[in-house]
């Protein structure tokens, strides 16, 4: 007699369950200047990415410290970081890598 494979020891179920995908990233947002005024340059924010696109943002500044958005993560980045290219933002991950998002020349009056 054969010995049994692990999968051969597991319940045999009718179909696969779907399930979530996997993942979600942590995140903060630095902006090296704030062209708007309302939530200052430096540190302004940290959430996470989930693996399905949707984004969770907890602002660390005043005057809306606390405030938490949930979005998907393309609709975060145009409104709080593609439409103010001024502010030289920069997204740093968990794993330490970090998107800049520097503004174009046209942005910059030249």
């Amino acid at each position: 007699m054969e010995t049994p494979s692990m999968e051969d020891l597991l319940p045999k179920t009718e179909f696969e369950k779907p399930r979530a995908p996997l993942g979600m990233k942590k995140f903060t947002i630095y902006r090296r200047i704030d062209e708007t005024g309302v939530s200052g340059a430096g540190m302004v924010a940290q959430g996470l990415v989930f693996a399905d696109g949707q984004a969770c943002i907890q602002w660390i500044c005043p005057p809306t410290a606390g405030e938490v958005q949930i979005r998907k993560w393309e609709t975060i980045l145009d409104a709080h970081v593609r439409s103010h290219p001024k502010n030289r933002t920069i997204i740093t991950w968990e794993d330490g890598t970090q998107d800049n998002y520097e503004p174009k020349p046209q942005d910059n009056g030249e």
